[in-house]
């Protein structure tokens, strides 16, 4: 079969092998007609962004925060079959109605063709729009463009004025998971509900930099903060993920409870010399949560999974430590370490 990114005009027997066969009823035709036309939808814009990609606009203040293909992939599809899905009827009657059932298949074959190629385009405008301005289409959350400029804007103010801050790593534990049951469409829900209750239902500080660092990895910048404080808020923060299940809604529209955690990984940046540019902190963050799932040893050359916790400094921290840490951050000059709870 031809790539749909080399279609000129629908020929027969290039775009695909055929309409299927036809079932008795129009509802059942148009169901496997839509079912045929959604099999290689994937296809159609793997081929649709290959084409694209050589002449996509340069974006060169984007500064290696751009649109990569599997991302431009994984928008253009749902859209092309949502358009797929917008005009069944339409294709049905084109397909099952034409004297030549196979010739009109190929011709809608290669309109989608085109269509994807469309779609590509502006999906891809829209993606390099947010990322220029540093915001997240998906969740609305300042991306990995903003996490840059604050992370350098608190190693500029340790050299400064050597003033501590502190770095939290979130990572959804079995997002993979989420989206292999329950499909992609289900993964960007729990990623929006994850940024809605870590901006809406924590309460931070107006100078705290919360960020989608990447895929299902949240991160939040802390100036001013030890890790005591991080610690804190990261126990906060935990309790408020796992206070009742993210509600999702399937592709179909049914509405199903899914539970949602956590692996926290906390470093401090209270002096680095050897990290000019913040990499270590986020380094330190990283294994961190590695301890958690079990990637990596402890400080006592354990290994073991610990999903869902919080690590510091090589080691899970416990209940007992959070209250220690509260009595060691509630003394004179501390009471913004972290903002204090709704109530």
């Amino acid at each position: 079969m031809k790539a749909p990114s080399e279609w000129d005009t629908p020929e027969p027997s290039e775009v695909t092998e055929g309409p299927p066969p036809a079932p008795s009823s129009s509802e059942s035709k148009e169901a496997a007609l839509k079912a045929t036309l959604e099999s290689f939808s994937g296809q159609i814009a793997a081929d649709a962004v290959e084409k694209f990609w050589p002449d996509r606009p340069k974006h060169p203040e984007l500064n290696g925060n751009g649109v990569n293909k599997e991302e431009l992939v994984a928008k253009v599809t749902p859209a092309l079959r949502a358009h797929i899905t917008k005009n069944l009827h339409i294709i049905s009657v084109l397909v099952f109605e034409s004297k030549d059932p196979e010739r009109a298949f190929q011709g809608v074959s290669a309109l989608l063709g085109r269509e994807a190629m469309e779609f590509t385009k502006m999906i891809y405008e829209s993606l390099t729009f947010f990322k220029k301005i540093g915001i997240d289409e998906l969740t609305g959350l300042p991306n990995r463009k903003v996490f840059d400029r604050n992370i350098t804007t608190g190693v500029e103010r340790n050299k400064r004025f050597g003033e501590t801050f502190s770095f939290i790593l979130f990572d959804l534990d079995h997002f993979k998971e989420v989206n292999d049951t329950y499909g992609h469409g289900a993964g960007d829900q729990v990623l929006q509900e994850m940024a809605r209750r870590l901006s809406k239902d924590v309460k931070l500080r107006e100078l705290d930099a919360l960020v989608r660092y990447g895929g299902e990895e949240f991160a939040i910048i802390l100036p001013s903060t030890p890790k005591e404080g991080a610690c804190i808020l990261a126990q906060r923060i935990s309790d408020q993920i796992g206070i009742e299940p993210f509600k999702i809604v399937t592709k179909s529209g049914e509405p199903f409870e899914i539970r949602v955690t956590a692996s926290i990984g906390i470093a401090e940046y209270a002096g680095f010399t050897e990290d000019p540019h913040g990499k270590e902190v986020q380094r330190s963050a990283d294994i961190n949560l590695y301890v958690l799932k079990g990637k990596e040893p402890d400080h006592e050359g354990i290994t073991e999974d610990r999903r869902g916790r919080i690590a510091c400094d090589g080691r899970v921290v416990s209940k007992e430590d959070i209250e220690a840490f509260k009595t060691k951050m509630s003394g004179p000059g501390r009471s913004s370490f972290p903002a204090p709870e709704k109530g």
